[in-house]
């Protein structure tokens, strides 16, 4: 799959700047264009979580009347980067 992006001019060198400077040694654009990607994804996929455990336990009354199983949705928790960084210095101790 081919993703293409169009930038304006100071988005376009923005991201040159960006770039010049993140990018680790030995890596190629494709690798750290991927990262990048998938780490966006990730955000977005953690940012939609949230927002339907939010939803339903704003409307939890509603959807429970209308058959909908609210235990079993709200018990797969989004997970936050602050769950993530907790989760990481717990393992490192």
């Amino acid at each position: 799959m081919k993703v293409t992006i169009k930038l304006n001019k100071d988005e376009a060198l923005a991201f040159k700047n960006m770039k010049k400077s993140l990018l680790p040694e030995g890596t190629d654009d494709d690798q750290f264009l991927k990262s990048i990607f998938f780490m966006g994804l990730e955000q977005f996929h953690q940012n939609t979580m949230r927002a339907m455990h939010e939803y339903i336990k704003e409307n939890e009354e509603k959807l429970r009347s209308e058959g909908v199983d609210v235990d079993s949705i709200l018990s797969v928790n989004p997970q936050t980067s602050e769950d993530v960084e907790e989760s990481d210095d717990s393992a490192s101790n």
